[in-house]
């Protein structure tokens, strides 16, 4: 079209040509450039148009109008619209699939990726354009990587395929690729497409399967072997019970042709008293899929049967269960042997507890008339009267009561050690201390052999410590002394150190020089009896030193071991566990003092019953309890004592255990039981050594317990201890102050006064100082006594007091 001039006249540039007016060579335009518009027919119909307008011009260069030219373009804004609809659903796609999406131009760098690529490498997608395709794969791979590219543009089909990609942070990981070549309209290879997908869950799930498969494939090879080799009976079944394996050994134990039980169940195999037992542990096992082993009565294809051990075990192929398997056993000769064996348990126990009936039974017959024969020779030794011969059989009489007694005290401690009824007594206590004057107690012996005894302590050793005081005190003396006795030439040195691991503990070792001991005679010295031949030929002890010895050092946490050479020496080395403990958690022991009287304060009609079956012990303690001015009734039996607690209502009973009519144990719980016997105090006398017994009576309702031979000094301590009664005391420091005449204190014990004693009453007496052994002391002073009486006095305070050591020491010096 072509507009001549500014109005609105259009006429066709092809009827202008025609008419002659317009001359094609005056023609030039300038383009004004392209619009495409919306065109209107005369349909009314519209379509796409594209308007190319310019400025037509003569030669002169004279506008001469406008010339629009146009062209229907319906066709390609459609297919533009058709391009631009499928742009917007791959770019959905693209950023919406679920895997890694690459676009690569023919060299590899990236012209675009979705946010799945970006987030499986690590990287934004702006990082990643920024990279070649290279920088992804893992660096073995780039080779691998370069042929694909080659291969794909020389228009080769490239199938799916593995490789492995870099992450940002260097981990390597496998990927699922697909790769291929997309093309422009004319055929040309535009760009490269390339789709990832993270397969680490699946490798990982394929390596599981490819083990799983090893897995049941070691095993199907295990129970191959197992049953071939194994000469247990072996049997495998279903989940369900039935059979569908065995092995020979099997077929051997249970009669069976290798064939007959496939496919019959388990079940059978079972006695039937056995089968409800079988089927709970196939349940079990199925619920709980641990290993299981249980006995049972198995059943032969004969009929015959059996005892069985049966261990149950399941294979699984997770989660589900795959195979049982049964490993039997016949036990029939073990069941057997155990049954032996029980019943010579059940002798042997029946055998034990004979003896510890016989044992208490031994020292109830003997520590009984011992209260009585100790306690009334002390009270004859203290008369005036006798002759110097009197006093010299009774204190026969006293000796040999107290060997006695002794005596029965090692065997029955040597018996609660093997019934395992000895117990530690933990105290706090000075252990630098102790062994000083363990060591000072022989050194007197040691000097009168001319031997040294030397004390060496690492600087490192504390001298608080919590341990039994009483067992390691006898530990030391019997090391001790039988390291002097056997040493002639030379001497002996005690060490001790120090260790913390694992345990605080001491370390003692006791080296002497002496005779040695064969290496045929070490094994058997901790036995009980057990003795050296030199030992044998001294005549003296027992034998139970070291069987005690190391029983204590085991109760205590440790072990006791040792070298010896013959004529040389020998070296025994022990530890205790201890724990070191503050200065101020070790307390002093109390002061004892004897009783003369009642102390002023104190005269009160306190009312005690004495329950004994012995006359001779009745009389005893009646005539102790009087002489200090208390009330005192007596009863011959527990129904007796009854009576008399209904009546009278004693302060407090001395009540024997072991008596006719009524014994102690019933009486003590009736009388709890009267109106105000819980106020009565019951202290009970027995003559049994046994700790079972002890805990028999504090539980029947007794308050107390004191054990046969009881002295005097035990009494009224009791009676202090559960009534308040106070006394006036040999020393004069009673618990109340008192003004009343009193005897006047005893003269202090000196050690001329002790050399003039029997130098085997000073060896006894060093011996039961060693051990602080109160009891066997107050046993040999009733020998004295009788002829030393103020010595016998003395000697007794100073027990009293708990001085051991002052005791051994001044002993020591008197026997040197």
């Amino acid at each position: 079209m072509v507009s001549p001039g500014r109005g609105p006249e259009r006429r066709n540039i092809n009827t202008l040509l025609a008419a002659g007016e317009l001359r094609t060579s005056y023609i030039t335009t300038t383009e004004m450039g392209v619009r495409e518009l919306k065109g209107l027919r005369a349909d009314g119909s519209t379509f796409d148009v594209a308007i190319n307008a310019g400025i037509l011009r003569d030669e002169a260069n004279v506008p001469l109008g406008m010339i629009y030219v146009g062209r229907d373009i319906t066709d390609k804004k459609r297919a533009e619209e058709i391009l631009r609809n499928n742009e917007q659903r791959y770019r959905a796609l693209f950023d919406r699939t679920n895997d890694a999406v690459f676009l690569l131009d023919l060299n590899g760098r990236h012209l675009a990726v979705n946010n799945v690529a970006a987030s499986m490498l690590g990287y934004s997608t702006e990082e990643l354009l920024s990279l070649d395709y290279q920088t992804i794969v893992a660096q073995e791979e780039h080779d691998r990587s370069r042929d694909v590219l080659h291969r794909l543009l020389a228009g080769e089909s490239i199938p799916t395929y593995e490789r492995l990609f870099r992450h940002r942070s260097g981990r390597v990981f496998p990927v699922e690729l697909t790769v291929q070549l997309v093309y422009d309209g004319d055929g040309h290879p535009m760009h490269i497409q390339s789709v990832a997908r993270d397969i680490t869950e699946r490798k990982r799930a394929e390596e599981e399967i490819v083990r799983s498969r090893d897995h049941l494939q070691q095993l199907k090879e295990d129970v191959e072997a197992i049953l071939t080799h194994s000469s247990d009976a072996i049997l495998v079944t279903r989940p369900d019970g039935t059979i569908a394996q065995t092995n020979l050994a099997f077929d051997e134990l249970f009669g069976y042709s290798p064939d007959e039980l496939y496919g019959q169940s388990v079940s059978r195999l079972a006695a039937p008293q056995s089968a409800a037992q079988l089927q709970a542990q196939l349940e079990q096992i199925l619920k709980d899929r641990q290993p299981t082993r249980v006995e049972l009565l198995a059943q032969r294809r004969d009929g015959n049967i059996f005892d069985a051990d049966v261990a149950l075990s399941l294979v699984t192929q997770d989660p589900a269960p795959l195979r049982l398997l049964f490993s039997l056993r016949d036990i029939t000769e073990r069941k057997r042997v155990e049954e032996a064996l029980r019943e010579a348990r059940d002798a042997a126990e029946a055998a034990n507890r004979a003896k510890s009936i016989f044992l208490a039974n031994m020292s109830h017959e003997l520590r009984t008339p011992m209260n009585a024969i100790l306690g009334f020779a002390e009270v004859l030794e203290r008369s005036p009267r006798l002759t110097e011969q009197d006093r010299e059989h009774l204190g026969i009489i006293s000796s040999s009561g107290s060997h006695l007694l002794n005596l029965l005290n090692d065997i029955l401690e040597m018996s609660k050690i093997e019934a395992g009824r000895t117990e530690l007594h933990l105290t706090s206590f000075d252990v630098l201390r102790q062994v000083e004057s363990i060591v000072q107690m022989f050194q007197v012996r040691a000097q009168a052999k001319q031997l040294y005894l030397r004390l060496k302590l690492e600087p490192d050793v504390p001298r608080f410590i919590r341990a039994d005081e009483g067992k390691l005190r006898q530990i030391l003396i019997n090391l001790l002394s039988n390291a002097v006795k056997f040493t002639e030439q030379g001497g002996v040195e005690l060490r001790v150190s120090f260790g913390q691991q694992p345990h605080p503990a001491l370390i003692f070792e006791v080296d002497d020089t002496g005779q040695g001991i064969a290496e045929d005679e070490q094994e058997g010295l901790f036995m009980p009896f057990g003795q050296t031949r030199s030992g044998l030929a001294s005549q003296q002890g027992t034998g139970l030193g070291l069987a005690i010895t190391r029983q204590f050092i085991r109760m205590m946490g440790g072990h006791i071991s040792l070298q010896s050479v013959p004529n040389l020496g020998t070296l025994f080395m022990f530890d205790a566990q201890v724990d070191v403990v503050d200065p101020e958690d070790v307390q002093p022991p109390e002061e004892a003092r004897t009783v003369v009287a009642l102390a002023a304060g104190s005269q009160r009609e306190w009312r005690i019953l004495v329950v004994d079956d012995m006359p001779d012990n009745l009389r005893l303690v009646q005539e102790q309890l009087q002489a200090v001015g208390l009330l005192v009734r007596a009863a011959r039996n527990g129904q007796e004592a009854l009576d008399l607690a209904q009546s009278w209502a004693p302060h407090l009973i001395w009540m024997d255990m072991r008596m006719p009519v009524m014994d102690g144990y019933e009486a003590t719980r009736r009388i709890k039981a009267l109106p105000g016997g819980p106020q009565m105090v019951i202290i009970a006398l027995t003559a049994s050594s046994m700790e079972g017994e002890r805990i028999r009576i504090l539980e029947t309702g007794c308050d107390d317990y004191v054990r046969k031979p009881m002295r005097a000094a035990t009494l009224f301590e009791k009676l202090r201890q559960h009534l308040g009664i106070e006394f006036i005391y040999s020393d004069l420091k009673g618990l109340a102050d008192s003004e009343d005449a009193a005897p006047a204190p005893r003269e202090a014990l000196s050690v001329p006064a002790l050399a003039a004693l029997d130098p085997a009453w000073l060896i006894q007496m060093e011996q039961a100082a060693i051990a602080i052994d109160r009891e066997r002391i107050y046993d040999l002073l009733t020998d004295i006594e009788a002829h030393h009486p103020k010595v016998a006095e003395s000697i007794r305070d100073i027990v009293k007091q708990y001085r051991f050591d002052t005791l051994q020491a001044m002993v020591q010096k008197a026997l040197a």
